[in-house]
């Protein structure tokens, strides 16, 4: 596993409780089911571009646009819109 580094988090009394009864009945310590289940939900979110698709872009902007001047703005642009679109509270 590649480095682990601590962090403290906030969590409803109630989840914690269950959280740790699960990890107690998977045989696991809390920090082993908190990063599985990290992993799974990050694991189950399709990023909105992928690398490709991003590149693919970049065929399609007209050099005299001002988005082929700037494509890292351009991309970046491309990134917080799709955050916009995307449910996070899930």
């Amino acid at each position: 596993m590649s480095n682990l580094l601590r962090t403290t988090i906030t969590v409803p009394e109630e989840l914690l409780r269950k959280t740790k009864l699960m990890a107690v009945g998977e045989n696991k310590t809390l920090s082993e089911l908190i990063r599985e289940a990290l992993e799974a939900k990050i694991a189950s979110k399709k990023p909105p571009y992928s690398k490709k698709e991003l590149f693919s872009l970049a065929g399609s902007i007209e050099p005299r646009s001002p988005l082929f001047k700037n494509p890292r703005k351009y991309i970046k642009n491309l990134r917080a819109e799709s955050d916009e679109q995307r449910d996070f509270s899930s």
